[in-house]
């Protein structure tokens, strides 16, 4: 059975998913993830229920990405299952979208310094 949870806490919108993201799953769960994850700036998604993700279940994570990173929104995954994460390594996710590790200040990349800002090397 897929299912779609969400709630508000530690400043992010946690969305819960359930079940196998699959072609079936992906068309269950898809409009209420996206109802989910509308307004919020930063999304983290518990995939600690989900066993199996097809590439439309890929899909969904990365439009939800795409959606939220022109307002300077950001979303993780956390909770990940074996053969989830097999699927999520082979296919380079991470360079998209980081995994969640306890705070979402562990991912944000270091501001870059201009070359005014260097420290000068003696």
């Amino acid at each position: 059975m897929q299912s779609v949870r969400w709630d508000d806490r530690d400043g992010a919108r946690w969305i819960q998913l359930r079940g196998e993201l699959d072609n079936l799953g992906y068309q269950k769960v898809s409009a209420r993830f996206f109802e989910a994850a509308r307004g919020a700036d930063i999304v983290i998604v518990d995939m600690s229920g989900v066993k199996f993700v097809s590439s439309n279940g890929v899909r969904l994570l990365l439009a939800a990405h795409q959606q939220l990173r022109p307002r300077g929104g950001r979303l993780y995954v956390t909770g990940l299952q074996p053969g989830v994460r097999k699927v999520f390594n082979t296919i380079r996710i991470f360079e998209a979208i980081p995994e969640y590790a306890g705070t979402v200040l562990d991912h944000e990349p270091e501001p870059e310094a201009d070359a005014d800002d260097a420290p000068a090397l003696s």
